[in-house]
């Protein structure tokens, strides 16, 4: 299998030592829930680096929202480091990797973006911001995700904004796109 290109041909380290402003990292899977195959996720964090090919030649372009290029014309401070091992149904283990990962981008200090994998990585994401708070969640989905538990699994993807909210370093959330009805 060939390895996907990194997300916006972003490098895996900076040049001379320098230190990325953020690091975006990918996992395939989170909680899992009892008996259910989610091995379709694990390949999402390569799908998105693919798709994001088309637009890396306009990473140095300008950006309205930032009245400038991404970088303000300096060298991309933005590396990609691959993804973390996680494994289907090694639910505590896979969220232990993923909040150990933020965790250490953040000690960094840069901004970690994770990708791929399912909803249920908000939770050790979010998790991993404990010490970083008060942070405000945005979350763009067509479900609450408000579960207090599915299966016996209170960690699954029906269940990260709950969890959000139980976070004392969450300082609120807005939430887009729900359907109603």
């Amino acid at each position: 299998m060939t390895p996907s290109p990194p997300f916006l041909g972003f490098p895996d380290r900076l040049a001379d030592g320098h230190m990325p402003r953020a690091v975006i990292f990918g996992a395939g899977h989170g909680s899992t829930y009892p008996g259910k195959d989610s091995r379709g996720h694990a390949l999402a964090a390569d799908a998105i680096r693919v798709a994001s090919q088309d637009d890396a030649a306009f990473v140095e372009h300008w950006d309205f929202d930032l009245g400038g290029p991404l970088f303000d014309g300096k060298p991309a401070s933005c590396i990609d480091a691959g993804d973390i091992l996680t494994t289907m149904h090694d639910n505590a283990g896979n969220r232990v990797r993923i909040e150990a990962k933020t965790r250490e981008i953040l000690a960094l200090p840069a901004v970690p973006i994770l990708i791929g994998g399912d909803c249920s990585m908000t939770i050790p994401f979010l998790a991993g911001f404990a010490e970083h708070g008060p942070v405000w969640v945005l979350q763009i989905d067509a479900h609450i995700d408000w579960r207090d538990e599915v299966y016996g699994e209170r960690h699954g993807y029906s269940s990260p904004m709950r969890r959000a909210s139980e976070m004392p370093h969450v300082a609120g959330m807005v939430q887009v796109g729900l359907r109603i009805g």
